[in-house]
């Protein structure tokens, strides 16, 4: 700073503050006031550019290094225990600066024993890898991290990926995403269940976008088409491996077509069915498909009930109900008509 009137430690912060703060380059004070606490107000500094905070994080990380970083490594970890808020979303935006300059450091320091832990420290994890997909030289990182997490890393690690991926990860990079948490999925049943979590929020939120078709139906359908081909060719010895893919897969399935909007717990399938033609005859291929099979026949009964029910005030709902009955009825057994 260039004045020459700074206080000293045990002098009060005089007024001078908002010139100081801009010779520091710094924008403005930002107030944070404690309603309940004494009177008076806190204030932090905040940058005028996110270019200004990065060159900050990595000029004080080269100062400084451990000597700097070892207490706040135990702040990070004590807030890791705390439920999840804004301060730890702003401290997930922290450390994806510091990835930029200290990749090896975030990932053996932070991440993976948090992506190993109980669930905070899950989500804290997710959090500093979703960051890192917001930035373009960071993005890249944060996905070759979460593929590492897949296989061999233990289950807490794999679930990690699999909400990671489930996100602005997965968004930023869906082929991988579509194809990492299919695999995912074909786990065991905890970690299968949140890769079908994770590609129903994929569905989701692509059904938001303005894409013309869906590439998560085409790619769900395609692997459970996959499956009827190997059985009919499959030594007897594996077909029971090659069962077990299809439930998976069909389960997979259920799980996209009984997607809900978090917001409005809307069937997501009802804006598609409005808005996407292109849409209609994966989705009837689905339907049917998981109609066809006699563990999943309940679920997707209660997906489609739920779906047409929120279509019965739209003008056009007959007309949907109508276009979507072709596409599954043909492809019904002869069982599922008797069901």
């Amino acid at each position: 700073p260039k004045h020459d009137d700074i206080p000293s430690d045990d002098e009060p912060f005089l007024q001078s503050r908002w010139a100081l703060a801009n010779d520091a380059d710094l924008q403005a004070f930002i107030t944070e006031r404690d309603f309940f606490g004494p009177i008076g107000s806190e204030h932090r500094p905040a940058f005028r550019t996110k270019d200004f905070r990065l060159h900050f994080m990595m000029e004080l990380n080269i100062r400084f290094g451990d000597a700097l970083w070892a207490p706040v490594r135990d702040w990070l970890f004590m807030m890791a225990e705390q439920p999840f808020g804004e301060a730890q979303v702003a401290s997930g935006y922290g450390l994806a600066l510091l990835s930029r300059c200290a990749l090896r450091e975030v990932e053996a320091t932070y991440l993976t024993p948090w992506a190993g832990g109980n669930i905070s420290h899950r989500l804290m994890a997710v959090n500093v890898l979703w960051a890192m997909a917001e930035d373009d030289q960071c993005a890249p990182a944060a996905l070759q991290i979460a593929v590492k997490w897949v296989w061999n890393r233990g289950q807490e690690r794999a679930i990690t990926a699999a909400i990671a991926l489930g996100g602005p990860l997965g968004i930023r990079y869906p082929d991988e995403a579509l194809r990492w948490l299919w695999a995912l999925s074909l786990r065991g049943e905890r970690v299968g269940r949140m890769a079908r979590a994770a590609l129903s929020q994929l569905f989701a939120v692509e059904a938001d976008s303005d894409v013309d078709k869906s590439a998560v139906l085409p790619y769900i359908l395609k692997k459970i088409r996959k499956t009827y081909k190997e059985e009919k060719t499959a030594p007897l010895d594996q077909r029971k491996q090659v069962v077990n893919r299809r439930r998976a897969s069909l389960a997979v399935a259920n799980s996209v077509l009984s997607t809900r909007n978090i917001s409005t717990d809307v069937p997501v399938l009802v804006n598609v069915l409005r808005t996407r033609q292109a849409d209609f005859p994966p989705i009837g291929q689905l339907w049917a498909a998981t109609l066809n099979s006699v563990p999943h026949r309940r679920e997707s009964l209660r997906a489609l009930h739920f779906t047409l029910l929120a279509l019965v005030d739209d003008p056009s709902s007959v007309e949907i109900a109508t276009r979507l009955g072709t596409e599954v009825l043909p492809r019904l057994t002869d069982r599922s008509y008797e069901v």
